[in-house]
Parts: structure tokens; sequence; C-alpha cells
């Protein structure tokens, strides 16, 4: 199966993914998920939902849960489809359109990885 661009869905899908990471980091995300916590002290895992577990990882390596049984980790469209229950195609919708809000918004470059994300109440 192709894409409208005539190249198979998996690159495009890839492509689409490489786009949003350079625009957003895993707080941004979680946030706009409605995950509760913050990027310092941890947010919501959506698979167990433990909250503060979920450790992001430096270098915009994505996070981890802390749980014993749980230990799932998370890029961005993992997270989006974990917590949403969505595929990965409406995961890269879903992350395109937190890009267009936050351009809208007039912020384009990715925040440092502490920069007062917050999410939810903690």
């Amino acid at each position: 199966m192709s894409a409208p661009s005539g190249r198979p869905i998996l690159i495009d899908l890839r492509a689409r993914f490489d786009a949003v990471k350079s625009r957003l980091v895993f707080g941004e995300v979680a946030v706009a998920l409605g995950l509760k916590g913050s990027s310092r002290d941890g947010w919501t895992c959506p698979a167990c939902h433990t909250e503060g577990a979920v450790r992001e990882r430096t270098g915009g390596q994505g996070a981890r849960c802390t749980m014993k049984d749980c230990g799932k980790g998370y890029d961005l469209a993992g997270l989006v489809m974990t917590a949403r229950g969505i595929s990965a195609l409406q995961s890269a919708t879903y992350l395109e359109r937190v890009v267009e809000e936050k351009l809208a918004r007039g912020n384009p470059k990715a925040p440092g990885l502490f920069e007062g994300l917050t999410g939810g109440e903690t």
C-alpha cells in the first residue's frame, strides 16, 4: 500500500514522525494529552495509570515507566497511541495538530527538557 505521494506508507509515517520530533518535546505532548505530572517529577503512565511513573530520558530519547510490572517505553508516537488508543497513522495526525497549535501560538522551537512543563494537578 502506498501513500498519495507514491511512497510506501511506513516511509511516509517515519517522515511525518521525524518532522514533529524536531518541533516537540515529550512534556509538551504529555500536556496536550492531559496527563498529570511534569517533566521534572514524572508523568502519569497511560498504560498502568501510575502517577509520576513515566520519567523522561535525556537527549529527547523518549521516556520509560519506572513501575516494575509495567516498564513501558515511549517515544512521542507511542505515548499518543497508548494514551488515546489509536493507530500510528492517527498518532501522526494528532502530533501534527499539536505542532500546528504550537505554531499558531508563535512558539516554533521545542523548549528545553524542564522549561516549566506541568500538566494536570500535581
